[in-house]
């Protein structure tokens, strides 16, 4: 109808004019009487095309515009049953989804969770969040995110993070980019010690890697800054399962990073492992600012060389059946694509953090 009223002329009188509220015309020379509710339905519309737009547009930059924007949606239904009644018969479907969504949340949310470590790590971005969360753990696979809401920053907010497990604990890295975290890194810098953590909910764990793709080497895992999150669970997977030929590149600022927990403990379990090799790459480093290299760990100043580290990883190994995995800025993750196509990879696989 929009489109018919655009091409006829009549879209601003129907839309806005003064007797839209009593007279709809059809053709430009044929109206006929119609009530309110047909005014309110075009209103609707409008809100829910602005909703559409924002979803878009802004989702990953302005995420709390995206969420509040999505209120108006309860609007365009109230207005739609207004409008005619049968409307419901149409909403049923995604109004029922969306429920079993949240009821589905709020049941795993309930479960018990309890948080054991709450820090700021120094010399970096980083908020170090742990729980104690069995029900999450016990049915976490490597590279998966979950839901935490945290209601001494934000009661109503809820954030998603890859997370790592050991045992029974849910570890969350979480770099301040945004007002949220920035209040979380605020909270966690001014926690005194000794003094009782902050209470916190977790929902999930959801999305992940099919540990299939990396079933087979040469296995490529690259990350830049916090983008070790994701990587670093499908390499101590990698482990575990002893794929061979598994290669991993970080790429850091600061030598602060090292210190981050879970990461931390995965490279010391893997300096003497023969099967895989780790490069890490302090941009912002002096060579004797540098640890120790060991068997398998070796520290580098600088900028990483991203294909000479992928036609390494490749030599004497087919990389039809390999696997690439690229988490961190931009430009690191277009190069790793670039070169895994070049070079043959079977599968490549990329995570973006933005908000």
């Amino acid at each position: 109808w929009w489109l018919k009223w655009i091409l006829d002329g009549t879209f601003v009188k129907n839309l806005i004019a003064i007797d839209t509220q009593k007279w709809l015309w059809v053709t430009p020379s044929w109206n006929h009487y119609e009530n309110f509710s047909v005014l309110m339905a075009q209103v609707a519309w409008i809100f829910f095309t602005l909703v559409i737009i924002i979803a878009l547009t802004c989702r990953r930059r302005r995420y709390r515009l995206f969420y509040v924007a999505h209120q108006l949606t309860l609007l365009f239904l109230f207005i739609g049953v207004a409008h005619a009644w049968s409307f419901w018969f149409s909403a049923l479907p995604g109004l029922a989804l969306w429920w079993l969504d949240r009821l589905s949340r709020l049941v795993v949310a309930s479960y018990p969770t309890c948080v054991k470590r709450f820090s700021a790590i120094p010399g970096t971005d980083v908020t170090h969040v742990e729980l104690w969360a069995p029900a999450v753990a016990s049915t976490y696979t490597a590279g998966q995110f979950c839901l935490i809401n945290v209601p001494g920053v934000c009661k109503s907010s809820w954030h998603p993070f890859t997370v790592n497990v050991s045992g029974n604990r849910v570890t969350f890295l979480c770099k301040a980019d945004g007002p949220w975290t920035q209040k979380l890194r605020s909270e966690a810098s001014n926690q005194v010690e000794g003094a009782k953590p902050p209470v916190a909910l977790c929902v999930g764990p959801y999305g992940s890697l099919n540990p299939s793709d990396y079933s087979e080497g040469p296995l490529f895992l690259a990350a830049g800054g916090i983008g070790i999150t994701p990587v670093i669970a499908v390499f101590k997977e990698a482990l575990n399962r002893r794929v061979p030929g598994v290669t991993l590149l970080w790429s850091i600022r600061s030598l602060d990073y090292l210190q981050l927990p879970f990461v931390k403990e995965v490279l010391e379990s893997a300096k003497n492992d023969e099967g895989v090799k780790v490069i890490i790459h302090a941009t912002q480093a002096k060579s004797e600012e540098l640890p120790a290299s060991s068997r398998s760990v070796s520290y580098r100043p600088g900028r990483p060389n991203i294909r000479e580290c992928m036609e390494t990883a490749t030599l004497g190994k087919g990389p039809q059946s390999g696997f690439a995995f690229a988490c961190g800025p931009g430009p690191l993750q277009e190069e790793v694509v670039k070169i895994s196509q070049e070079l043959g990879f079977g599968k490549t696989h990329v995570e973006t953090f933005i908000f």
